[in-house]
């Protein structure tokens, strides 16, 4: 798969993740020989929905072969998905319009207000270092969080998390370590206003010890205990 096609697809990742029906799909890429069948078990393996399609993404950006793009959208208009296929092919074109050195998911300074521009970070993508320090603070936050549910609470009502998400959840209780895995995935390809309230809710939920692993890791470049996220 060229880098075009997978910048598009982790650009639509979150969507895909969120809204993608798997089943028939796998079965028209396998017969397609786009994925094998070692592959296709790996993703069926995953305990939800979301983290089954994050497999499948990750799988064909890491490992698909040169048609893999082309067999998705095919794949996808077959399985009467053709929603999410028009929603790649635009934003193919979008990556094929931008000059590669604004394509490319580069770190930038710049200060946020989030108080006033809620809306605004909606649309903002989670800047790599965010993404990364997300990944890593799985283990860490697994064993601080007993009880997610509050955290989880805070952010449907905040607009952070989609009634999706939570179903999907609140099918892993009481698993907690689990919850707060399947959290962290979701997280990680969330906007900057997602992981904006985040923050908030271990802040009004007595979790504020659980951000050390993220300020450990990100450092000065990220002030989480004040009104301003810095990037």
């Amino acid at each position: 798969m060229n880098q075009q096609h997978i910048r598009t697809l982790i650009a639509c990742k979150r969507e895909l993740c969120e809204r993608l029906s798997l089943t028939q799909v796998l079965v028209i890429l396998q017969s397609e020989f786009v994925l094998d069948g070692v592959q296709i078990q790996e993703i069926k393996a995953k305990p939800t929905p979301f983290s089954r399609n994050e497999t499948f993404i990750d799988t064909l950006t890491s490992e698909g072969q040169s048609n893999a793009f082309r067999a998705l959208l095919n794949a996808l208009r077959q399985s009467n998905q053709p929603y999410l296929a028009d929603l790649l092919e635009a934003k193919a074109r979008e990556t094929v319009a931008t000059p590669s050195s604004s394509a490319a998911a580069t770190v930038t300074a710049a200060t946020v207000d989030y108080q006033h521009d809620y809306e605004k970070l909606k649309d903002e993508a989670l800047p790599e270092a965010v993404r990364m320090a997300i990944q890593e603070s799985v283990p860490s936050l697994m064993n601080t969080i007993a009880d997610a549910s509050p955290v989880i609470e805070y952010m449907r009502e905040k607009d952070a998390l989609n009634d999706t998400n939570v179903a999907s959840l609140r099918e892993m209780r009481p698993n907690q370590s689990a919850i707060v895995q399947e959290l962290m995935h979701i997280l990680q390809y969330s906007s900057v206003h997602d992981f904006v309230r985040f923050i908030e809710a271990l802040n009004s939920n007595n979790l504020r010890h659980a951000k050390s692993p993220f300020k450990s890791i990100l450092g000065k470049r990220f002030d989480l205990d004040s009104t301003v996220v810095i990037f």
